[in-house]
């Protein structure tokens, strides 16, 4: 409906003071709330592209986007804050963020910029379906494993804290839902990889000082020695 805004009101703050063109009330005065007022008439056929091409980005994304509450979407989400730029996955499942810093996570991540899909918007935003999120945060968690790990272990050690607290049990089965987005983060930046090579370091390094201590006793018997340094690695390496 086309009005003609006439004037703000200063008694009442965010109000217009308004007159109708269009029918039914043609030529109404009235006072109506600024956030009612969308767009200028001459811009009306831009919006509506914009909102036509939003309605189709949208009915995209709703494929790939599991709601708020799934794994998926808290894994996302987390690794997208890890990166510390201002980007974020709407309530619809859309990306949101100044193309600048999509464009410093992607370089960061190593990955192209997909564009199929982008969506300007009048605050300099761009939109991106929620498929596009993912690609994005799965090549980032493998360019900056640890950064994700620092994020994802600070966060969890900082709700499990507020949990055991008295009075804070009400969030543990939100932090327990939580858990489960944040395995999914973890194994995006190689958690388990990274447990398997520690757990081969281990290994190894307890090769090396067995082989030290039957090298130790073996030079004692030769030599006549005592073999207390021997006996003392050992029950080191057994944790006694």
């Amino acid at each position: 409906m086309r009005i003609e805004a006439l004037e703000p009101v200063k008694v009442s703050r965010g109000k217009w003071r308004v007159k109708f063109l269009d029918d039914p009330y043609p030529g109404l005065i009235e006072y109506v709330r600024a956030a009612t007022i969308i767009a200028p008439w001459a811009d009306i056929p831009a919006l509506l592209r914009f909102e036509a091409k939003l309605d189709r980005l949208r009915e995209e994304s709703n494929h790939q986007w599991p709601g708020r509450d799934d794994p998926l979407a808290e894994a996302v989400d987390e690794v997208l804050a890890s990166t510390g730029e201002d980007v974020y996955v709407r309530n619809d499942g859309l990306l949101e963020g100044r193309p600048p810093a999509l464009e410093r996570i992607a370089s960061r991540a190593r990955a192209e910029l997909s564009l199929k899909g982008f969506l300007a918007t009048a605050y300099g935003t761009a939109l991106l379906p929620f498929a596009e999120a993912v690609r994005l945060v799965v090549a980032f968690a493998g360019a900056e494993p640890a950064t994700v790990h620092t994020h994802i272990d600070v966060l969890q050690r900082e709700y499990e804290t507020e949990v055991a607290e008295a009075g804070r049990g009400y969030l543990e089965p939100l932090v327990n839902r939580w858990r489960a987005g944040w395995a999914v983060a973890r194994q995006w930046a190689g958690r388990d990889a990274e447990l398997a090579a520690r757990d081969r370091e281990i290994k190894r390094l307890r090769d090396i000082i067995s082989q030290h201590i039957f090298d130790l006793r073996l030079h004692c018997l030769t030599c006549g020695a005592p073999g207390g340094l021997a006996a003392k690695l050992e029950r080191a390496l057994r944790g006694r």
